[in-house]
């Protein structure tokens, strides 16, 4: 187990750990991505999204040969020696929500079910919009949806036009109409069969 250490990461830093377990890790400051190298899959994939008070309890899941920890915005964080940690935000709980994102069947539902879940999450709310204070690549948001780059920009851009989301070049993340987050994406699904 790693000793009790604080590590700062500059905003899309990524910390690899292929060793032995982390333990405890809390996140004082910023928001993180934690992923896991899947190398018989070729892949890497996003287990959790978590922020600033947020503790996970951080093991290896069978399979994965390394855990990478992704700066979405400048953070500080700390491992923390031991079995346990009072987990305020889990794994467990985004690998559920990032589940049941994938089993839309339309890359638009999921989409937009991803954006919901991210700003219920981190957001903000303002009077008539939502607005999410850092940004993912459509790379990784392709990743996280099982879809592709092109297809997630693609589907952005048709957002834009309708006027659904905004690029926040104040906060450095995006904003989104009220309209997109009263949607239920699995009533999309079913209104486009």
């Amino acid at each position: 187990m790693l000793d009790a250490r604080q590590i700062d990461l500059k905003e899309r830093q990524i910390f690899e750990h292929e060793g032995q377990p982390l333990g405890g890790l809390l996140i004082h400051s910023g928001i993180l991505r934690v992923a896991g190298h899947f190398p018989a899959a070729n892949s890497e994939v996003t287990l959790a999204i978590v922020s600033a008070g947020n503790s996970l309890q951080l093991s290896k899941p069978r399979g994965c040969s390394a855990l990478l920890l992704e700066a979405i915005t400048a953070c500080q964080l700390s491992f923390q020696a031991g079995e346990s940690t009072d987990s305020t935000e889990s794994i467990n709980h985004w690998l559920i929500h990032l589940h049941l994102v994938r089993q839309l069947v339309r890359s638009e539902s999921r989409l937009i079910a991803l954006l919901q879940l991210l700003i219920e999450e981190f957001g903000f709310r303002h009077r008539d919009s939502y607005s999410l204070p850092f940004w993912l690549s459509h790379a990784r948001m392709a990743e996280m949806i099982a879809s592709s780059r092109s297809t997630v920009t693609r589907q952005l851009q048709a957002l834009r036009e309708q006027n659904d989301v905004f690029s926040s070049p104040s906060s450095g993340g995006f904003v989104v109409s009220s309209r997109l987050m009263e949607l239920s994406p699995s009533a999309l699904e079913a209104v486009s069969h």
